[in-house]
């Protein structure tokens, strides 16, 4: 899906992906990926969210939003737990909201035995 451009809705609910390139691709209203897996690298890159956007389900190996334009920062959402593998390197996230149990990396608790 590199380089393309939905005009409309684009919905990927349960979609499973091995890899996904969203590279510079340009979501105009709703991008919607409601329990979709992606169980490789998935690249997002430079890609221009100008409406609603919706994530759950699971982000399994390195995925990028480097550079990703949110316009609609306060209809962005990322209700997922595990954000470990997620780079948002250079992307503004002011105002996207993320799920209350969102983590950044896994918690270790030191125990002893």
């Amino acid at each position: 899906f590199a380089w393309a451009k939905f005009s409309g809705e684009a919905y990927f609910g349960e979609a499973k992906f091995k890899e996904a390139s969203f590279f510079y691709t340009t979501f105009s209203e709703l991008a919607h990926f409601y329990k979709a897996t992606f169980s490789g690298e998935a690249n997002f890159d430079q890609a221009t969210f100008s409406g609603e956007a919706y994530f759950s389900g699971q982000f399994n190996n390195e995925t990028k939003f480097n550079y990703a334009l949110f316009e609609g920062k306060e209809k962005v959402i990322f209700d997922i737990e595990d954000l470990s593998c997620i780079s948002f390197m250079n992307t503004d996230l002011t105002g996207v909201r993320f799920n209350e149990k969102a983590r950044w990396g896994l918690i270790r608790t030191n125990s002893r035995q």
